[in-house]
């Protein structure tokens, strides 16, 4: 027996554990081994993954390979055939005009047909998909308009360039003396030559001033939040990065994410305006010079937006509220909806969109009920006494408080919200009215800042004014405009 099971590569301990199965099953063979569900579903999930992860990427790598073997096709029989044509112009100088010509509809119908941002576009968007990381993948799908854009452009510039060159060597045309200006060297006669060299020398610097643009165009794609924590605010990745730190203040509209990203807009723009200073021939310095004095007079002439301005980079940075909370400030009363530089937009408790000034907010005191942990409010009832009654205030001042501290009130009146104060009862001040004077009974209470906006908060004022004045009048008091029942 044990040759036999040595034979079939079975230890003794293995043949007698098949003996036990056998005869358990009451058959003559073993069972077969029985494997989890979960385990093989999830086992063939991940095979399934892996083999559409590869054939995405192996797309991806055939679309590369393509586009990267047209594109260059493309580029040398461009170039070559300027070179071809080069040589034929030599010979037959009257073709020149006609063949720089066609030579130049080539860059425009590959620019216009939309190949260039069709293949940029779907290389990127399968980069894209290969990505697992957010900001990877955020940054290349930023780059796909301003790629194809810059590519375009650059085509562009090779037509235009063309149709330059078209002008044969012997073209000459007399500006009249209105527009010899635009002669180069001021002859007032135009050549072939001189239109070359002056489209080359302009179509430069605009395509430096264009691609600038589109790199600009880039980094303010790339540095705004991308769409996965612009629209999932609970978006939590493994690792908090200081960049996503940035873009989560960026959308919850925090102080210095928000200050710096507005830095950082206005560099770039100032970057794109001054190279198309630059491209016009006009120096940044004297930008610069006539800038400061067009600030100061626009300063001066609108210092009402100046300071909305400066209110709305010091609410962003302090942040004395956020989108959400209740706040009081002036005449202002509601739910901020909006913070942006020059108004703040507040849902009023009607339910009215309000714009106030920045300006009028941080001039003036604001109370946040929001984020404060407390929430308060006073209640004031007068009462009145009968004669030689006014002995029990005491005693009935303690009931009082016994009763909107009992849990049945807390309940009722309170919604069972924790208090962080017990309800105090005091007798306030005497108050001089036409009929005499007139004591007035003060209910203070302080709540845990749970759940509490302006509407709850009215309710329960409602709720303890109901709850004294009945507690008053059981005791044998009146309360002025009540003494009539109802």
């Amino acid at each position: 027996m044990r040759a036999i099971h040595s034979h079939f590569g079975l230890s003794h301990g293995d043949a007698n554990r098949g003996e036990i199965q056998r005869a358990r099953t009451g058959s003559g063979r073993a069972s077969p081994p029985k494997f989890s569900k979960p385990r093989c579903v999830a086992a063939a999930a991940t095979v399934q993954t892996t083999k559409s992860k590869s054939q995405t990427m192996a797309g991806l790598l055939a679309r590369l390979i393509l586009s990267f073997a047209v594109w260059t096709l493309i580029y040398i029989w461009f170039f070559k055939s300027i070179k071809i044509i080069d040589h034929l112009v030599s010979w037959f100088p009257s073709l020149e005009t006609p063949l720089f010509l066609g030579l130049a509809l080539v860059p425009i119908f590959l620019g216009g047909s939309g190949l260039v941002r069709k293949s940029i576009s779907d290389i990127l968007d399968g980069i894209a998909s290969l990505l697992s990381n957010i900001t990877l993948r955020h940054w290349v799908l930023s780059a796909r308009l301003p790629l194809s854009s810059a590519v375009e452009a650059l085509l562009t510039y090779l037509s235009v360039n063309l149709v330059a060159q078209a002008f044969p060597a012997s073209f000459a045309v007399v500006l009249p003396d209105q527009l010899k200006m635009l002669d180069p060297n001021g002859d007032g006669v135009l050549t072939g030559t001189e239109i070359e060299d002056a489209v080359a020398d302009i179509s430069r610097r605009v395509l430096f001033a264009v691609l600038t643009t589109f790199m600009v165009l880039f980094f303010l794609f790339a540095k705004s939040p991308p769409q996965e924590i612009k629209e999932n605010k609970e978006y939590r990745p493994r690792r908090k990065t200081w960049l996503f730190r940035f873009w989560r203040g960026v959308v919850d509209r925090r102080g210095t994410a928000v200050i710096i990203d507005l830095f950082m807009t206005s560099v770039a723009y100032t970057v794109c305006v001054l190279r198309w200073f630059q491209a016009v021939g006009v120096e940044p310095q004297t930008v610069l010079a006539f800038g400061g004095v067009g600030g100061l007079a626009i300063g001066l002439a609108s210092q009402s937006l100046v300071g909305n301005f400066i209110a709305g980079l010091l609410i962003l940075a302090t942040r004395p509220f956020s989108v959400g909370d209740e706040v009081h400030s002036g005449e202002m009363e509601g739910i901020v909806t909006s913070i942006g530089w020059n108004y703040t937009e507040v849902e009023s408790p009607l339910g009215h969109d309000v714009k106030v000034p920045n300006a009028n907010i941080s001039a003036s005191k604001c109370v946040n009920k929001t984020c404060s942990p407390m929430r308060g409010f006073d209640v004031e009832v007068p009462v009145r006494f009968p004669a030689d009654g006014f002995d029990g205030c005491q005693a009935m001042l303690n009931g009082l408080e016994a009763v909107l501290n009992a849990d049945d009130a807390n309940k009722e009146i309170f919604g069972g919200r924790k208090h962080i104060e017990p309800v105090a009862a005091h007798f306030k001040e005497m108050k001089l009215t036409h009929e005499g004077a007139l004591p007035i009974i003060l209910v203070e209470v302080r709540l845990e800042n749970i759940d509490i906006d302006d509407t709850v908060e009215q309710r329960m004022i409602s709720k303890v004014n109901v709850a004294v004045i009945s507690y008053i009048r059981g005791l044998g008091y009146s309360v002025p405009g009540l003494e009539q029942k109802i």
